[in-house]
């Protein structure tokens, strides 16, 4: 392992890689809530869940 002081140019990098990282990540959120939005067309939410749980017990 290469051990040294660090330099600007690291630090550079460093902004760029979060940068990347911070694009992909607003991406996926916004694919994720598109997602969502398609399958609670699909399958709407059930708003009593009590009717569900109440034969168990």
């Amino acid at each position: 392992m290469n051990i040294r002081n660090a330099r600007p140019e690291d630090l550079m990098n460093m902004q760029h890689c979060n940068l990347l990282l911070a694009e992909r990540a607003k991406s996926s959120v916004k694919l994720a809530k598109q997602q969502r939005a398609q399958t609670s067309k699909i399958h709407p939410p059930i708003h009593n869940d009590s009717d569900i749980f109440s034969s168990h017990f």
